[in-house]
């Protein structure tokens, strides 16, 4: 291949957790330029993206595909996910249960309108993976493979802060 048609992209590695059980480790190929904000392509561009199919590179440096449905959750280092903030941020803590049983805590933080700032107004909202951080990583939990999630403090609590 002509090195002319190669977009030039950086790697973050990303931990998988498929509907099949497996976990494994992979570098994810990311743009230097993201199509729908300034700045780098994150991985939450990737799987919140229009492409079924996501190229990856294994341990072994070959490459895999691996259908994006298929993923539970996609952990990642928190500093691929950082971003530039332009409006109100809300954060919630909350526990998150996924269809195998595997419950995940962290914070969700996220930008809605005046009037649908509610955590289930997020999840409702366009966009497939939801951004749950935990200290310094981000699960990206795919939102079709979510039973129940949880606040982990009141309403009242996180409003008296």
């Amino acid at each position: 291949m002509s090195k002319e048609y190669c977009v030039p992209k950086s790697t973050a590695r990303v931990r998988l957790l498929l509907v099949t059980g497996e976990s494994f480790s992979f570098d994810l190929y990311l743009g230097r330029q993201a199509e729908s904000h300034a700045g780098e392509e994150r991985p939450s561009d990737v799987f919140n993206g229009d492409r079924h199919f996501i190229p990856l590179s294994g341990p072994d440096g070959r490459l895999a595909i691996v259908r994006r449905d298929a993923v539970m959750v996609a952990s990642v280092a928190a500093e691929h996910e950082t971003g530039p903030a332009c409006g109100e941020l809300t954060a919630a803590r909350v526990e998150v249960t996924i269809e195998n049983g595997t419950a995940l805590r962290g914070t969700v933080t996220y930008m809605m309108p005046e009037g649908e700032r509610r955590i289930q107004d997020h999840l409702n909202a366009p966009g497939r993976f939801l951004a749950l951080t935990e200290g310094a990583m981000v699960h990206l939990i795919n939102k079709a493979r979510i039973v129940r999630l949880s606040a982990m403090e009141s309403a009242e609590a996180a409003a008296s802060r």
